[in-house]
């Protein structure tokens, strides 16, 4: 993600909470910290069902597909370079 679209993503965080609770908007207006919180723990949990529930999703199907993608864009390639002795 962007700076900005991790910006954004923070904004709109916040504004469906004050859909959802009005009262947050005067009251307890929440933190940079604790939205990204609440937004990085919801990731592992995503993550983790998506994990348990691969031996359901059918090979091939469109549920597959798109599971393929979410688990792909989460992936980084990190080289160790060997020491040499």
């Amino acid at each position: 993600m962007t700076i900005e679209q991790t910006r954004q993503l923070g904004v709109e965080f916040e504004r469906r909470v004050q859909i959802m609770i009005p009262e947050t908007e005067f009251v307890d207006k929440l933190d940079t910290d604790t939205i990204f919180s609440f937004l990085n723990q919801y990731q592992d949990k995503y993550i983790h069902e998506i994990y348990r529930n691969l031996d359901n999703i059918p090979a091939g199907s469109k549920a597959s597909a798109h599971v393929e993608s979410i688990l792909q864009s989460m992936l980084k390639a990190v080289e160790i370079p060997v020491s040499q002795a």
